[in-house]
């Protein structure tokens, strides 16, 4: 017989809390992981939108080599630094698909402005400068301080475009579809980064992302049905 206030009798009737906690921070690591490889496995097409745009459109018309040279630099930068720090790959592995799909919009735009050599040698540099990055012989400290660039850097890229869209009224052959992914991947990596890394550099870069995205997916909501003679203004 158990006499009726006995411990044994509480841990009969009540739920292990314990248990509920250690299910629930499970359920929430297993999300995390998921959307986080998610993001990196839609980061392999994210560009695709924007290639088939030129495509269709046999154009390069109000796109801004500058901003992808500049994604292209913080994508290559982030991805050193968190090979560097052994960030889990779900975590920053994007980056790498980014960085090769940034720089085939480059060669694109600039091989339509009749600048095959210029594409070219950028492209080049890029490689060899990720290269050496990843080689594994610069120091973790050299790699934090060129970490610390890429928010500004990050800021500079999207200005040139987004000053380009509100000049022109219009915003050319930038892809709609590829900005709004980009804006809804930037707000679930800030979630991921957050759980996975706690790295104030990759929140702050994570943040900036999700502003900047919004302004140009905002830019493009707004000139949507601009008409020609207004482009032209």
């Amino acid at each position: 017989h158990i006499p009726a206030g006995c411990d044994r009798c509480a841990l009969v009737e009540k739920p292990d809390n314990r248990c509920m906690e250690i299910t629930f921070e499970f359920l929430k690591a297993l999300f995390i992981k998921c959307l986080s490889y998610a993001l990196v496995t839609g980061s392999s097409i994210l560009k695709v939108p924007q290639f088939i745009n030129i495509a269709r459109k046999r154009s390069v018309a109000g796109l801004s080599v500058m901003m992808f040279a500049l994604e292209a630099y913080c994508n290559m930068i982030t991805l050193a630094y968190s090979v560097g720090k052994q960030f889990p790959f779900s975590s920053y592995g994007e980056n790498g698909f980014l960085l090769v799909q940034n720089l085939l919009l480059i060669a694109i735009i600039l091989f339509f402005q009749k600048k095959k050599l210029a594409g070219i040698a950028m492209v080049l540099m890029y490689v060899a400068a990720s290269g050496a990055l990843l080689s594994g012989y610069v120091p973790l400290a050299t790699l934090a301080i060129l970490q610390r660039t890429v928010n500004p850097v990050f800021i500079l890229s999207r200005f040139p475009q987004i000053y380009k869209n509100y000049k022109q009224k219009d915003t050319g052959a930038l892809s709609f579809l590829m900005i709004f992914v980009a804006f809804g991947g930037t707000c679930a990596r800030l979630l991921t980064v957050f759980v996975e890394t706690r790295d104030p550099n990759m929140i702050a870069s994570a943040l900036i992302g999700v502003m900047l995205n919004a302004i140009l997916l905002l830019q493009i909501a707004l000139y949507w049905n601009a008409k020609p003679a207004a482009k032209k203004a």
